[in-house]
Formats: C-alpha cells, structure tokens, sequence
C-alpha cells in the first residue's frame, strides 16, 4: 500500500517520478502514476462538464435583465402615419414607477409624452402615448427600466415617421 500512496501523492503533487535504465520498480512505479493519472482525469470529465454547464445556467439567471424585446414604431423604420403612442416590448416585468422614456425629436427637441402605463394583461409592454402629431423627420427614443426582480437596464433606439 505504500507504493500506491507514494504515486497518489506523486500524482496529485505534481511530482516526476524518474526511472533509472534498470530499474523496474521505478518504471512500475511511473507507470502506474501515469495511470493513475489518466484515469482519474477521464473520470472527472463528466464532473467538471456538469459543473460548468450549471454553473452557466446560473450566471445567465442571475444576470437577467429586462431588455428591449421590441418596440412600435420598431427601431430604425419608417412610421407611415406619424405615431400617436410607443409600445416597448421588455424581456421581464417591470417597476413602472421608475421605467421611463424620452422621445427626441428632429430639430433636438424633447417630445410631450402622457403618462406611461403598462399593458392591464402584460406587465413586460410599456405604453406611452404621445400628446400632439409628430413631424416628419427622425426621431430617438431613450428609454430606462427597473425590471420587477431589480434590475435596471437602459438604451436608446430610432425611428422615422412621415404623415
């Protein structure tokens, strides 16, 4: 039983075990480290693989956010007649008390938007009327949201409108 705890040791260490021409205990010895080795290290494959496959599903869940899924007028399109409200699609539920959007328009001016509500069947649609017609030219939508797991998330997209 030493032996093999010499080459449990050897192996785990890291250590060489070195062979003298001539020498078959030695050789035995390296051999069955070298075994030893492969053995436990095809052995744990299975283990390092699951542990890291879970340990992406939890990094993805923990790291969720609530995105922009969609929006109308979507981004970069043409607007055909002039919008009179944005719906924003979200990836998760939202806290519409500190979600919001502000509309720039073509000569840099802020738009007058209505009060934001959520869809009464979709916490994860966001609505937002727009008080008066829209001009032609483009338009930037700057939006920020606080998911209902806490999370808070912003960007920015565009879109054209002609009458």
């Amino acid at each position: 039983m030493r032996i093999g705890n010499d080459l449990l040791h050897a192996s785990l260490s890291g250590d060489t075990i070195s062979t003298a021409p001539g020498d078959t205990a030695s050789a035995r010895k390296h051999d069955a480290a070298k075994e030893f080795s492969m053995v436990h290290s095809r052995s744990a494959l299975p283990l390092v693989v699951l542990s890291s496959f879970v340990s992406a599903l939890w990094a993805s869940d923990a790291f969720a956010h609530a995105e922009l899924v969609s929006a109308t007028p979507a981004a970069k399109s043409m607007a055909m007649p002039a919008p009179t409200e944005l719906k924003l699609k979200f990836s998760e539920g939202l806290e519409l008390k500190f979600t919001g959007v502000k509309i720039v328009g073509p000569k840099q001016n802020v738009i007058e938007t209505g009060p934001a509500t959520l869809d009464p069947n979709d916490n994860t649609m966001l609505i937002v009327p727009i008080k008066s017609a829209l001009p032609d030219g483009k338009y930037t939508v700057d939006w920020h949201a606080l998911s209902t797991d806490g999370h808070k998330t912003k960007g920015t997209y565009w879109f054209e409108s002609m009458k």
